[in-house]
């Protein structure tokens, strides 16, 4: 912003910003904080944002370690390169702030999915009650498959099956 009454906002770096427009009422009784060059802001202002436990005191680290694990660990679970790879720019090749947020949230979503689905079935099995889900494959497993050997029928050499 620039306003008249403060002159060091009024320089080559603020041109193009918003003007402060100024009647005659606030020239005449401009406030404090309109004249001053600097503002001091006492102690006691903000105490409402103020932590309760001394920060790094060992109450705090017990208070706030394990949340800040448990952060972390997420952090690595959506970085994670064969899933969501959210640290990755390559895999969101989308322009803009708000397509890159929607996106990300999105990336979110899915790893948060991901993680209820293998809490949900960490508890089925602990219960024993574990569903097997039906079989995508429609043909027979690898390990039922027999190679079709085709029969020689000669009349000089005799089966060995036959003859044993």
């Amino acid at each position: 912003m620039r306003c008249e009454l403060k002159p060091r906002s009024i320089s080559r770096k603020t041109q193009g910003k918003h003007r402060i427009p100024l009647d005659e009422s606030i020239r005449s009784l401009s406030p404090v904080s309109c004249t001053q060059q600097s503002v001091t802001i006492p102690p006691d202002v903000g105490t409402k944002f103020a932590q309760e436990l001394a920060y790094g005191s060992p109450e705090w680290q017990s208070a706030y370690n394990t949340l800040r694990n448990a952060n972390e660990g997420y952090h690595g679970y959506v970085k994670d390169r064969a899933r969501e790879a959210l640290d990755d720019p390559r895999r969101r090749r989308v322009h803009g702030v708000a397509a890159q947020t929607v996106l990300a949230a999105f990336l979110l979503l899915a790893a948060n999915v991901r993680k209820i689905r293998a809490f949900l079935e960490n508890v089925a099995q602990e219960a024993g009650k574990l569903k097997r889900l039906p079989r995508r494959r429609q043909s027979k497993p690898l390990g039922d498959w027999l190679p079709e050997v085709p029969r020689v029928t000669s009349g000089s050499d005799p089966d060995p099956a036959s003859t044993a």
